[in-house]
């Protein structure tokens, strides 16, 4: 999942008040959501990342224009959150991906590494992975609809 460190800094994405807007696409049509890291992996979406880590969690993007194209036809939610309740996983102040390998044979425990940012007090993580901005947050969330979607695919 993680394959490519994020090349931008989160920094760019916070507003004045610090925090940052998530979105979220979904096939449901209501006016606020409260999303649940219990559906990860019930869905076609979330079949290969729950091979990759069990730990259940949600994703969202960092910029809507980043969405991919099965989400052509979905709604738009958003969420304003924290930026400290994200871990900056291409800083990684914290060494966790080094830990987690060094803890797991050379290999990167995904597993692992989720949990050492948890314990840590958060509940998300930014990073990048095919060119887009991702945070996954391990939390229920409540998400309200975007009225007006003027985002592109890629």
């Amino acid at each position: 999942m993680i394959s490519t460190i994020i090349k931008e800094e989160l920094e760019k994405y916070i507003t004045n008040k610090n925090n940052i807007t998530l979105y979220h696409y979904s096939s449901l049509n209501q006016d606020e959501i409260l999303l649940s890291p219990d559906k990860f992996g019930k869905n076609y979406f979330t079949k290969n990342d729950e091979r990759t880590s069990g730990k259940k969690r949600i994703f969202f993007y960092v910029t809507p224009e980043e969405k991919e194209r099965f989400f052509m036809n979905s709604n738009l939610y958003k969420a304003d959150v924290n930026v400290n309740e994200i871990y900056d996983l291409k800083k990684d102040y914290n060494n966790f991906i080094y830990t987690a390998k060094g803890n797991n044979n050379g290999a990167l425990s995904f597993d692992m590494l989720f949990e050492m940012i948890l314990q840590n007090g958060y509940k998300g993580i930014f990073y990048m992975v095919s060119g887009r901005s991702i945070v996954i947050w391990f939390e229920q969330i409540l998400v309200t609809k975007v009225d007006k979607e003027t985002s592109t695919v890629r």
